[in-house]
C-alpha cells in the first residue's frame, strides 16, 4: 500500500486528567469527546476520531482517544482496552500507527512514568516500536509559575535524555496549552510527528480480526442469511421455417394471338369551290404580231410613238383574233364548273372550257379585233365556281389484335415452406444461493456491534 493511500493513527495515551480528550477537541476545534477532572477519567476504553478540518495540517487524520493509565475501573482492563483498539483499526481500514502521543500533565508531582506506559502499549505493539515512536506533549505548564514550570522541564528533560541516551528511545518533546493555545503549537506537533518512522500494526489486530471472520463466516453462511432458491429449467419456444423442393405440374396459359389490318376507310363529298383567274394584255396589229404584249401603260406609249414613226398611218385591212388559256386548281376532283365573267371586253368574243383533268380546269378566252384598231388591250376576270368531289376518313387504318385462349401443362420445381415447432433449452434446472448481506455489511455489523458491546 502507497503511503498517500494508507490509513494512519495517532495514538494519544497518559494518565487520566492529563488532557488527552481536551487536546484532540483542541485538534478537532470542537467537543467530541467528553473531559474529566485531575483525578477521573471520562473515556471509557477507548475512542476513534477523525478530525474534520479542511486546510489544517491535521484534516483527515485519526486520533485515538484511551482512557487513562491509571484507571482502575474493573471493566476497563488491559484486556477490553486492546480489543476495542484492534475493533476500531478493523473498522477504519487503519494499518498504520505513526506515533504514540503521551499526555503529561506538568502541575502532576510524578511525571517520570514513559517506561511503564510504553510497557504497558508494548504488550500489544511491540515495545520497541513503542520506543522509537513517542511524542511526549506537555500540558497546563501555563497554570505554573515560571520558576517551578522551568524545574518541571528540566526534570523531564533530563528524564528524556536519559531514555534517549540509555535506552535508544526516540521521543520528541512538545510544549501545548489547551485553554491558551501557544504560537504555532499545531505546527511544531506536526513536525515532531513527521520525524518518526511508525510502523505497521497489522500483526496487532491479526488476533481480533480472525475471531471476526469467524463470526462474519459463521453469519454469512447461516440460515438467516442463505435464501435458496429453485429455478425451473428455462426453454424458449418458437416456431421456426423448414423449406424443401417439390414438384409439380401446373396449368399456365399460352393464348395464341392473331392480329389483323384494318385499312382506312374513305368517304366521299361534293363542295362547292371558287376561283378567280385575270386575263389582260396589249396587242398592236401590223400584218403579224411585231410589238405583243406589254408590260404597263408607259411602254404601251413608248411603243405607239415608235410605231407611228415607221409605218405612219398604214391601214389595217384584215381581222385580229386571239386565244389565252388559264388554268384554276381545286381542292379535289372537278365534277362541274360554271364561270361569269367580272368585267366586260370588247375584245371578249366567248369563254369556253378547254379541259378538266382532276383538279385543275383550263379556261380559254377567244378574243378579236376589226380593221381600223391600232391598239388592242384587255383586262377582265372570271370567276369560276366549281363542284369539287373530296375525299374524308370515315374509320382510320388500325391492328386489331384478337387473343385465343389456350392453357397447357408444365412441369415446375418451387420451395414449400412448413412451419415446425422448435424448442432451444437456454438453461438448466438449477438452485441459486442468495445471500442477504454481503460479507462486508456482516463485517462491519460484528465490528460495531462488538465495540457497543465493550464500551
Amino acid at each position: 500500500m502507497s503511503l498517500w493511500k494508507r490509513k494512519e493513527v495517532y495514538v494519544f495515551f497518559g494518565v487520566s486528567g492529563a488532557g488527552k480528550s481536551s487536546t484532540i477537541n483542541t485538534l478537532c476545534d470542537a467537543t467530541i469527546c467528553k473531559v474529566g477532572d485531575d483525578e477521573s477519567s471520562e473515556t471509557r476504553g477507548c475512542k476513534l476520531v477523525q478530525v474534520n478540518r479542511p486546510k489544517t495540517l491535521f484534516h483527515g487524520k485519526y486520533l485515538l482517544d484511551m482512557q487513562g493509565f491509571n484507571d482502575t475501573r474493573p471493566e476497563c482492563t488491559r484486556e477490553v482496552l486492546f480489543k476495542l483498539m484492534a475493533l476500531y483499526f478493523l473498522a477504519n481500514q487503519i494499518t498504520f500507527v505513526q506515533c504514540f502521543i503521551f499526555v503529561v500533565n506538568m502541575q502532576e508531582t510524578k511525571t517520570d512514568f514513559f517506561e511503564s506506559m510504553a510497557q504497558y502499549l508494548g504488550a500489544l505493539f511491540n515495545i520497541d516500536n513503542v520506543k522509537r515512536n513517542i511524542v511526549l506533549l506537555l500540558t497546563h505548564g501555563d497554570a505554573l509559575k515560571p520558576e517551578i514550570k522551568g524545574q518541571k522541564l528540566d526534570k523531564i528533560k533530563q528524564t528524556v535524555s536519559n531514555l534517549i541516551l540509555k535506552c535508544n528511545w526516540r521521543v520528541e518533546l512538545i510544549e501545548w496549552s489547551n485553554e491558551k493555545p501557544l504560537y504555532n503549537q499545531e505546527y511544531q506537533l506536526s513536525i515532531a510527528v513527521s520525524k518518526l518512522s511508525g510502523f505497521d500494526a497489522k500483526y496487532a489486530i491479526v488476533k481480533e480480526e480472525r475471531e471476526v471472520d469467524r463470526i462474519v463466516d459463521e453469519k454469512y453462511n447461516s440460515t438467516a442469511n442463505v435464501e435458496r432458491i429453485y429455478h425451473e429449467k428455462k426453454c424458449h419456444y418458437e416456431i421456426k421455417d423448414e423449406w424443401s423442393v417439390v414438384e409439380e405440374l401446373i396449368e399456365v396459359r399460352d393464348d395464341i394471338r392473331e392480329t389483323t389490318y384494318i385499312p382506312e376507310k374513305l368517304g366521299t363529298k361534293i363542295v362547292k369551290e371558287e376561283e378567280t383567274l385575270y386575263f389582260s394584255g396589249h396587242v398592236i396589229p401590223d400584218g403579224g404580231d411585231a410589238v405583243d404584249q406589254a408590260v404597263d401603260h408607259w411602254t404601251v406609249g413608248l411603243a405607239r410613238l415608235a410605231l407611228f414613226s415607221i409605218i405612219g398611218n398604214l391601214a389595217v385591212n384584215s381581222k385580229w383574233e386571239r386565244t389565252e388559256t388559264k388554268t384554276a386548281w381545286f381542292n379535289g376532283e372537278v365534277t362541274y364548273v360554271t364561270w361569269t365573267p367580272l368585267e366586260s371586253s370588247s375584245l371578249l368574243k366567248r369563254l369556253h372550257i378547254d379541259d378538266i383533268t382532276g383538279s385543275y380546269v383550263r379556261l380559254n378566252a377567244d378574243l378579236e379585233c376589226y380593221p381600223g384598231n391600232l391598239v388592242m388591250s384587255w383586262n377582265f376576270g372570271v370567276k369560276l365556281v366549281a363542284d369539287v368531289k373530296q375525299s374524308y376518313v370515315i374509320q382510320r387504318a388500325r391492328q386489331e389484335t384478337k387473343v385465343i385462349p389456350r392453357t397447357r401443362l408444365e412441369r415446375v420445381k418451387r420451395d414449400v415452406c412448413r412451419q415446425v415447432p422448435h424448442v432451444t433449452v437456454l438453461a438448466p434446472p438449477r438452485w441459486e444461493t442468495i445471500y442477504r448481506w454481503t460479507k462486508a455489511q456482516i463485517r462491519q455489523e460484528v465490528i460495531t456491534q462488538r465495540i457497543f458491546g465493550l464500551i
